[in-house]
């Protein structure tokens, strides 16, 4: 059984991945109604409840379930809503945010990033203990890396691929 941070994790992918292979659709009414009904019978069979998508017309898409709503917006700027206290990462471009607000009140941000500079991981580890965050955990393997930090009750995660030159910045609420 999957926690519900990993359904959530898995809607992300599955929502990501469909927004992906929608973006050819073109954005007519008609054409986005019927991606947007696809898209929400695949999710409805994977989630087993009800799904509403909103392709929204413009560089958003929305999912909303019974345990809250997910917007993934294709941006290049740091979300003005992120948790106070959330160092912005300024080594690399802002390509997209997805926002989770949950039900039970918690909250998610994932803030995806490209052309990261090869110093951003250790910047950001430096920018984010100066910020008072307490590091949780720190791992490097081959071109790739995670850090992990706690500040009250958010958690703050940095995962990167310097070969790629890409990293994802998630802060999360946790009880």
């Amino acid at each position: 059984m999957l926690s519900r941070w990993q359904q959530w994790g898995l809607l992300g992918v599955v929502l990501l991945a469909s927004a992906l292979l929608l973006v050819g659709c073109g954005r007519n009414d008609a054409g986005e109604k019927v991606a947007e009904g696809l898209m929400e019978k695949m999710l409805e069979q994977g989630s087993g409840g009800d799904v509403d998508v909103d392709l929204g017309g413009g560089d958003d898409v929305t999912v909303t379930t019974e345990e809250g709503t997910t917007t993934m917006s294709e941006t290049t700027e740091w979300p003005s809503d992120m948790f106070e206290g959330v160092p912005q990462f300024t080594y690399g471009v802002v390509e997209r945010v997805t926002r989770s607000d949950r039900a039970d009140g918690n909250k998610a941000f994932m803030v995806y990033i490209r052309d990261m500079a090869a110093d951003g991981p250790e910047n950001y580890k430096k920018d984010m203990e100066a910020a008072g965050w307490q590091s949780m955990m720190s791992t490097a393997a081959g071109a790739g890396g995670m850090i992990n930090a706690q500040k009250g009750n958010v958690a703050l995660s940095l995962t990167y691929n310097n070969e790629d030159k890409t990293a994802v910045v998630t802060a999360y609420t946790v009880e």
